[in-house]
């Protein structure tokens, strides 16, 4: 299994690895027979992932964001601050050179990275979870606000008897949502595993043959509206080898 290999730090520790080659290979013969497929992102593509922005964290109902523009009269358009790109075949980024959300109303603000539909793909189904490294290199230079940045797995599912669309979500041991906070220029593994079975908000229970997985999302949540100009946000998301487990 390949984990933070080359992109999540620096080519001058590459000694690091090689001292600890005895865990790794302990690692691959514990957990390699449970793996699945991967999203490894070696083909200088975003392997059909695709990037939806820009939310209010807090918005009721949930909604995208929209920005000012002056003119006659003025308008306001969707604000879409963020590009998805490849980037050294090592994974992909979700990145901007300018973010600055206009409504001081606008506390906290969302994106996703989501994956291809993977209803038709026989690989991708009967899985028990996922994991995904993820790395923080979106910084503003006034420094970062404490707890405000997370990452949460997703899981999007086709019920089979009902042919509809349920959004899940990962959650602790007592059913509480599981955000992971994700601070500047540090290598995050998350792994979320929910098991042989799902239960949805109705209480229905369905094991692996009655739904079809469809979709694996990364929530990215960060600070909204920035009252000083000058501490615009810029830089990246970055997310890299995303595999299921079964």
């Amino acid at each position: 299994m390949q984990k933070w290999i080359g992109w999540d730090k620096s080519k001058y520790v590459l000694l690091l690895g090689f001292l600890l080659i005895g865990s790794y290979i302990l690692y691959i013969a514990l957990f390699k027979a449970n793996l699945g497929p991967c999203f490894r992102f070696q083909n200088a593509t975003v392997e059909n992932w695709t990037l939806d922005q820009l939310y209010d964290t807090n918005s009721k109902p949930y909604a995208k964001i929209t920005t000012f523009i002056p003119g006659a009269p003025p308008t306001y358009k969707t604000y879409t601050p963020f590009s998805l790109a490849n980037f050294s075949n090592l994974g992909i980024a979700a990145t901007t050179s300018l973010y600055l959300v206009s409504g001081s109303k606008v506390k906290s603000a969302d994106i996703y990275l989501q994956s291809p539909d993977l209803s038709k793909d026989k690989n991708f189904q009967g899985i028990v979870g996922f994991s995904v490294d993820v790395r923080r290199e979106f910084f503003s230079p006034c420094g970062d606000p404490a707890n405000s940045f997370f990452a949460q797995l997703q899981l999007k599912i086709i019920q089979k008897a009902t042919k509809t669309e349920h959004l899940l979500f990962e959650k602790n041991k007592t059913g509480g949502f599981v955000f992971h906070e994700i601070k500047l220029a540090t290598p995050y593994p998350l792994r979320w595993e929910w098991g042989k079975t799902i239960i949805l908000n109705d209480k229905t229970i369905l094991k692996q043959k009655d739904y079809l997985v469809k979709q694996l999302r990364i929530r990215f949540t960060m600070p909204g509206y920035i009252s000083n100009g000058e501490c615009y946000y810029r830089g990246s998301w970055k997310i890299g080898n995303v595999c299921v487990t079964k």
